[in-house]
Formats: C-alpha cells, structure tokens, sequence
C-alpha cells in the first residue's frame, strides 16, 4: 500500500483527528488487541471471479475478519467510554 499525499486539508484535519481519537483509546485501552490483520485485497479480487482460495488465503481472510469483529467491539466500547469521560464533555 502506497501513501499518497493529501493536499486537502478537510481531510487533513480529519485523519488527524481519527489519529487523535485512535491514540486516545488505545491510552485509555492499552492491552486493546489490534493485531491479525492481512493484506487480503488480492484474494477477495480473485474470490470475486469466483477462484477457488488457497487454505493461506482463506485463514489470511477469517483471521483478518476476526480481526475486523474485534475492532468493531473496541472502538464501540471505546466510543461510550470516551465521550462519557469528563475530558472529552463540552462545556
């Protein structure tokens, strides 16, 4: 995956913040588990054609989605705790 750079700064801004609010989490969450990730771009491309997965490619995809399910959870566990906290109430 290449980095491209944004000359936006909209979305400047708002990368950053979600960077912002990621980072806020994990410090409030530290043993958050974020791994399990793959790049599985190329074989949900080949799945669409209808190829036939390696097993590889096939646990590359479960653990990715696990991984995705996981996070999902942190970050809507995340997201309560930290616009309940008085740091991030406005005034």
């Amino acid at each position: 995956m290449a980095l491209i750079p944004i000359t936006d700064a909209e979305i400047v801004k708002r990368w950053q913040a979600e960077t912002s609010e990621g980072r806020e989490m994990l410090r409030l969450e530290p043993l958050a588990e974020l791994g399990g990730w793959h790049d599985i771009r190329g074989a949900v491309k080949r799945a669409s054609r209808f190829a036939v997965l390696s097993a590889e490619e096939l646990l590359a995809v479960g653990e990715t989605l696990s991984a995705s399910r996981q996070i999902k959870s942190f970050l809507r566990r995340g997201q309560t705790d930290i616009h309940c906290s008085p740091k991030h109430q406005k005034d």
